[in-house]
């Protein structure tokens, strides 16, 4: 049709789109004589613009087929085209292509040089960017820190590597949480400054570059900093040639596949050895946690062995095994994970011996170091109450939603933000989702009665007052602020595919009352006013959330950090009500007695398994701990 009315321009970007599909599909030479053609094109019609495209593309094609001089030749044309056409975005494109080809053919210190110009010219252009467009911009520079990250890390450079690593870790996060502070540009803490900051009985384990074949594992301490490069390859053919055909047809995998992947399911095209690696070990840790749902059974092999246990040494050996000498005798482990290691728990990971990581080592997270530093530095003084417990909401069944109103497609994550920005109820989408109705938890009341008997004095907000008009009250008045300690003990909500929904579901009536419909969602949280050391949830797969690039997973976690708490207790799966009545309980007995929640949570992991009837990780592993 283009070509029909004289259209080149259009004719190009229909020629690039069909080399696009060919180089999905790996069709490598369809792929390269449909981008030479486009190339051809936009030289007879002079689009600089279209022609640099067509360069860069070709490159693509030559560097995917290993034919990297070609590759280099292609990338260093479209540069030269851009720069003379001043479009700055491209000239960052082809220096960072140049900086991943570089790191590829081991030039490392060439890559080096690559990279840090086109991280410079992104960032640049990053500032003007509004509010949450900036998390786009972070996704399309992400790569380049990557690649800058190996590159550092190859040349034996592991500070440096680690902090690139940190430029690009929850800046969003990171950035919202220094404006809060004092409204300064964020300037990301570099590893020596916080190992400075550290005390002696601390390792940090920070990873790296999950998605890639072989993966970064960063160790620091008061000592000194330490990397290494792992490698998947061997791991994912040992746990594929035991477990392949479970993992592959287990339909509980498929369902957390779906939530939990950074990567489209290739199965349905010609992949290359590198993608479907990726793919696979995705399946594995989604396997590895659904394995970790089962409280009693496992499936065993001929051994004796089950799959829990053989995937946890293996995943210990892969992940952990490297650096143990760098953490021999620390008491505390930080881990900083990265893409979908955050959906696992470290602490159920098992040495050689059979040990858990939790029973020999305190185990928390960050989102980052610098996420971890801005915390630290936030101090609150003395608070008047110790405690605001929230729980055991009132669940009324509310009427079917109206006739939809929104427009076509509803929900669709435009219509919902308009909806937030509007601040008008939500209750038709989460119906819409199958997420509208909820039934009483009648642990969370002996839950509650717990904590009241624990802290004499602590304030408690149940049934019908544990509404969203009450919580917004607070927050407005500054009494939420007061607290030391909030927790919530109601059900929770994650929803990747609209991570502005994920919410603490509330007080639910059959007529919304005060303009609420009783979903306290992320956004309503953030803009709440905390002034706690700890908020704990112990509501089901709170932890969980939508991941994105280089801020890794975004959920409730993030939003309980912007609103004022210092630290936060989040799960990562639903738990029966009688055992987390027992671990929370646990949790804050040891509080009074003086242990930070942060440590305290591992202790009680460790009382869990000793106890015998709930010594399986389904019962303490999904509690996990963020922050200060």
């Amino acid at each position: 049709v283009c070509a029909e009315a004289g259209d080149m321009p259009g004719s190009c970007q229909a020629l690039n789109n069909v080399g696009n599909i060919s180089m999905v599909r790996h069709q490598y030479e369809e792929a390269l004589k449909a981008y030479n053609e486009s190339l051809k094109l936009s030289r007879k019609s002079g689009g600089k613009s279209d022609e640099a495209i067509a360069l860069n593309n070709v490159g693509n094609v030559h560097e995917a087929k290993r034919d990297f001089e070609n590759a280099f030749a292609c990338y260093n044309a479209s540069l030269s085209i851009y720069r003379e056409i001043q479009e700055r975005v491209g000239e960052a494109t082809e220096l960072g292509n140049i900086g991943i080809l570089r790191c590829r053919t081991e030039s490392y210190k060439e890559s080096i040089g690559s990279l840090s110009q086109a991280i410079g010219i992104l960032e640049e252009i990053r500032k003007t960017a509004p509010g949450e467009m900036k998390i786009d911009y972070l996704s399309s520079v992400l790569e380049f820190y990557q690649w800058l990250t190996k590159a550092y890390a190859r040349s034996g450079n592991a500070a440096e590597a680690l902090d690139t690593k940190e430029c690009s870790s929850a800046r969003y996060l990171a950035e919202k949480l220094a404006a809060k502070k004092n409204g300064a540009e964020l300037a990301p803490v570099s590893s020596a400054d916080f190992r400075a900051a550290m005390d002696s009985d601390t390792a940090v384990l920070c990873f790296a570059n999950a998605s890639f074949d072989r993966m970064e594992l960063f160790a620091a301490t008061k000592e000194g900093t330490a990397g290494f490069e792992i490698g998947t390859s061997a791991f994912i053919e040992k746990i594929y040639a035991r477990f392949g055909a479970t993992i592959d047809e287990d339909d509980k995998t498929r369902a957390y596949y779906g939530y939990f992947s950074m990567h489209q399911d290739v199965t349905a095209v010609s992949v290359n050895r590198e993608d479907a690696n990726k793919v696979k070990f995705e399946k594995i840790i989604n396997y590895y946690r659904n394995l970790l749902l089962d409280p009693y059974t496992r499936t065993r092999s001929a051994d004796g062995n089950s799959d829990f246990e053989v995937i946890s040494k293996e995943l210990f050996t892969l992940l952990v095994s490297p650096a143990q000498n760098i953490f021999k005798g620390k008491k505390r482990i930080l881990i900083i994970p990265d893409g979908v290691l955050s959906i696992i728990p470290f602490e159920t990971l098992r040495d050689g011996d059979g040990r858990y990581l939790v029973e020999s080592h305190d185990v928390s997270y960050s989102q980052s170091l610098t996420v971890l530093s801005l915390l630290s530095a936030r101090e609150y003084g003395t608070r008047k109450h110790e405690l605001l417990a929230v729980g055991a909401p009132a669940y009324e069944r509310h009427e079917a939603a109206p006739e939809n109103t929104h427009g076509e497609g509803f929900p669709n994550e435009a219509q919902i933000r308009t909806a937030l920005d509007a601040r008008t109820s939500l209750r038709d989408a989460y119906d819409a989702l199958g997420k509208g109705e909820w039934g009483e938890l009648a642990g969370a009341k002996d839950e509650i009665a717990s904590l009241r008997s624990t802290f004499t004095g602590a304030a408690t907000l149940t049934g019908s007052d544990a509404c969203e008009s009450r919580i917004k009250e607070l927050s407005a008045k500054g009494e939420l602020s007061s607290y030391r300690v909030l927790h919530f003990a109601t059900h929770g909500i994650v929803i990747p595919g609209y991570p502005d929904l994920s919410a603490i579901i509330l007080s639910q009536f059959k007529q919304e009352k005060n303009g609420e419909d009783g979903y306290l969602t992320m956004r309503e949280i953030r803009d709440l006013t905390f002034g706690c050391d700890v908020a704990i949830l112990s509501a089901c797969e709170t932890g969980l959330g939508k991941f994105s690039g280089g801020e890794g997973v975004i959920g409730l976690t993030q939003s309980l950090l912007l609103a004022g708490a210092n630290g936060s207790a989040v799960s990562l799966w639903s738990v029966n009500d009688a055992a987390t009545k027992g671990f929370m309980s646990g949790l804050y007995a040891n509080a009074k007695k003086g242990t930070n929640f942060r440590d305290g949570l591992s202790e009680m992991k460790r009382a869990f398994i000793k106890s015998g009837d709930r010594a399986t990780p389904y019962f303490w592993a999904p509690f996990v701990y963020y922050g200060k």
